[in-house]
């Protein structure tokens, strides 16, 4: 009996989600939805930070600056074509914002020629002119703007779209993940217990620009000097012992290559507290593509921290000399997660029209209901076996 219950409560989902299905596509295959997100452009927030980098666009620096994520996309089954627009494409993103500078993507080559289909830009954000959007066509903007963005919003008229819809990004949060390696060590296996000092590399941006989107607009100035693709490198040593190690020398230091980057500017901490410049020329020297940890003296459990700032590609440090109180070198990679969906239409609201959270969880959930929904077909045709062979053994 509860096997025949959850058979017809199963018929009955497939049913009304398909009568769903053919209700909103019958005359609406035409739609355009859009996602959105930000975050701060340098990182991390501080004070320190914020006296330290200046990002220029338009020849001002920013107050505040932030990087916003906006990608539309025809997720419908019809192509918009530019006379079913009453008027432009509009990108705004609120009162508080100062669009500053941008960069404008789109997933297939002839989608969107420049030179015929100008982009305007007014203060409030972008203004595309109608254009051809196949299905599955995509624009993603990346912006940079000063001030604070509130509401970024999508707007156009479009013949038989009600509105251009907006879906929250599948994260509230920009996400970023961390990968540990040895750069003495090969193996895991390998990676020696620090006996005097725990030395760790820090390797990551302190501008947000993905795929390397933004060249040398916005321009970053890092102490008043322009750093062209610029990230960040922090040394931290920290003494592991219960007394003052007193090993580190001019004549036994620690030499890094950072490759194909230049040291722009450099600064050093201890325990939190900034050295002054002529202070700092004791512990490190950090010049061209070449940072060395010469001298300091740390008491137990004290720490150092050497914040180098560089420019001019990637930056990947490696050992070049490895003195004897250093057992090991610890770097840690931070990545950042994509900030939206690269398709919107892997959360597309095709069935459930309620919540955009309840559209994401119907299509992870199609594939087990689809494995679920062939176990039960199996089971009705085993069913319908056995009772045409009960059928057949009472006649005979």
């Amino acid at each position: 009996m509860e096997f025949l219950v959850a058979t017809v409560i199963a018929i009955i989902g497939v049913l009304v989600a398909y009568r769903t299905l053919r209700n909103q596509n019958r005359g609406k295959s035409v739609r355009l939805h859009y996602t959105s997100n930000s975050i701060r452009f340098v990182l991390p927030e501080g004070d320190t930070m914020d006296e330290l980098i200046k990002v220029w666009a338009g020849g001002r620096a920013l107050i505040h600056p932030v990087l916003v994520i906006v990608r539309f996309e025809n997720t419908g089954q019809a192509p918009i074509v530019p006379s079913d627009f009453s008027g432009p494409i509009r990108i705004k993103f609120g009162e508080l914002a100062l669009f500053s500078a941008g960069v404008l993507q789109w997933n297939r080559d002839d989608m969107l020629d420049i030179e015929n289909d100008p982009v305007s830009v007014d203060r409030s954000g972008l203004v595309l002119k109608p254009m051809l959007l196949n299905p599955r066509d995509r624009m993603t903007l990346l912006a940079i703007i000063d001030g604070i963005p509130d509401d970024v919003k999508v707007t156009t008229r479009i013949a038989g779209v009600e509105e251009v819809a907006h879906l929250p990004p599948p994260n509230d949060h920009v996400r970023s993940s961390m990968t540990v390696t040895s750069l003495l060590f090969e193996l895991q296996s390998q990676w020696p217990d620090p006996r005097l000092i725990k030395a760790v590399v820090l390797v990551g941006m302190f501008i947000v620009n993905p795929n390397s989107a933004f060249d040398n607009i916005p321009e970053v100035r890092v102490a008043g000097k322009r750093a062209t693709t610029p990230s960040r490198l922090t040394f931290m040593f920290e003494n592991v012992t219960s007394h003052t190690v007193d090993t580190l020398n001019a004549d036994d230091p620690l030499v890094f290559d950072i490759g194909e980057a230049h040291v722009v500017h450099h600064y050093v901490e201890i325990d939190g507290n900034v050295l002054s410049s002529k202070e700092a020329q004791y512990v490190v020297l950090a010049r061209d593509n070449q940072v060395v940890i010469k001298g300091v003296d740390l008491k137990a459990q004290q720490r150092v921290v050497v914040h180098v700032f560089t420019g001019g590609g990637s930056a990947t440090p490696t050992v070049t000399a490895k003195p004897s109180w250093i057992d090991d070198v610890t770097q840690c990679m931070h990545t950042m997660d994509d900030f939206i969906d690269e398709n919107l239409a892997k959360t597309e609201p095709r069935v459930l029209l309620l919540d955009s959270r309840l559209h994401r969880y119907w299509h992870r959930l199609i594939p087990i209901w689809r494995y679920r929904f062939r176990k039960i077909a199996q089971s009705l045709r085993r069913v319908r076996k056995e009772v045409a062979a009960v059928l057949a053994d009472l006649r005979g």
